[in-house]
């Protein structure tokens, strides 16, 4: 039963990481060429699609400027272009925002306020700082370094508040998710829908197919007859999607490398199994009685148990583990909501929009 227990978990193990992923420094590290210079917005943990306005976030004399319709509607003002000022009058409640071309002022409900870099042309578009924009509206800013995000946080969020990146149809996350679904539901089918020709798991196509060898490399299937193989191999099944059940995926971020091109932030977790309190979840006498249960069911009595025969005593054994492990899962899916959760180290997919769809690569 050890055995059968540790090959659940390795196999969970190996498929939480869905073999497309690469850790984070390696997912840098290859694409640093093209990466080196993205900037990311975030508002209220919503990635700010800037390129989507014409123009990719740039940095001068160390102060980050954006498309201005970009942070603005992200804050949820409006914005209007004044011709004549060359200006752009953005309001937000009761507060009026004025930022005015290759001035080193921005006017704050007619108040001025000094700014290290001015709003320019890039490009034919107007870009403004963003941190001067978003801390005129009462925003809390910082910078992320590792990920070179500018993180903006409304008045409305609070401080500490957890803060879950929306995802929208047709994007890199939404694929990422979907392929995700797939896989808690061991759909390994479904997973190629979402991965490149060159990112499919060598043989992973069917759950329990998988299982089936796992098993077959792991024990000795020769003492079993191919009725008892076969239910080893379902019941096997069960667990291993129960542990995928339990398991959670949360996408951290998003980073641009082109149009075409995305890196997603994602990090696996697993309830710590460990902090699950037996003595209250497992009903001793429930397990007894099931025990007994399945010896009734095959005609076969305490006192029977001694003189079984070998081949016997391999058949009760295989249909009373497989019992024992059903109740196992019933346990962990009805258990595991209140449990800290175990996460792996942080891992980069490389998305690409091939066709209109987005599609891991790699």
């Amino acid at each position: 039963m050890k055995k059968l227990v540790s090959l659940v978990l390795l196999l969970c193990m190996v498929l939480s990481l869905c073999a497309v992923s690469v850790s984070a420094n390696e997912a840098v590290a290859a694409s640093q060429m093209q990466t080196k210079d993205i900037i990311t917005i975030m508002v209220d943990g919503k990635y700010v699609d800037c390129a989507s306005y014409g123009q990719t976030p740039v940095i001068v004399e160390g102060r980050t400027l954006v498309p201005l319709r970009s942070v603005f509607e992200a804050l949820g003002a409006t914005v209007e272009w004044n011709n004549e000022k060359r200006a752009a009058i953005s309001e937000k409640g009761d507060l009026v925002v004025v930022v005015a071309i290759d001035s080193k002022e921005m006017m704050v409900d007619g108040t001025p306020k000094a700014i290290d870099v001015p709003a320019q042309i890039m490009n034919g578009r107007t870009m403004v700082p963003v941190r001067a924009v978003a801390e005129a509206f009462g925003c809390k800013v910082e910078w992320d370094n590792a990920t070179r995000t500018v993180i903006i946080t409304t008045a409305t969020v609070e401080q500490g508040e957890d803060v879950e990146i929306e995802v929208s149809e047709g994007t890199p996350e939404a694929a990422v998710l979907a392929m995700w679904a797939c896989l808690k539901a061991g759909d390994f089918e479904g997973m190629k829908a979402y991965l490149a020709e060159g990112a499919e798991i060598e043989g992973l196509t069917d759950l329990e197919e998988m299982v089936a060898e796992g098993l077959g490399a792991d024990m000795d299937m020769s003492q079993f007859t191919p009725e008892q193989a076969e239910k080893m191999q379902s019941v096997t099944v069960k667990l291993v999607k129960t542990m995928l059940g339990i398991m959670t995926l949360e996408i951290k971020g998003t980073t641009m490398v082109d149009d075409s091109t995305a890196l997603v932030e994602v990090v696996t977790g697993i309830p710590d199994l460990e902090q699950l309190n037996a003595e209250e979840v497992v009903d001793e006498e429930a397990m007894m009685a099931l025990m007994f249960e399945v010896m009734a069911e095959k005609g076969y009595s305490l006192d029977a148990i001694a003189t079984m025969s070998e081949a016997e005593q391999t058949a009760l054994g295989v249909d009373v583990g497989i019992a024992m492990i059903e109740y196992l899962c019933d346990i962990i899916a009805e258990n595991t909501d209140a449990l800290p959760l175990i996460e792996a180290d942080p891992v980069y997919l490389t998305v690409k929009n091939i066709n209109g769809q987005w599609i891991i690569v790699e």
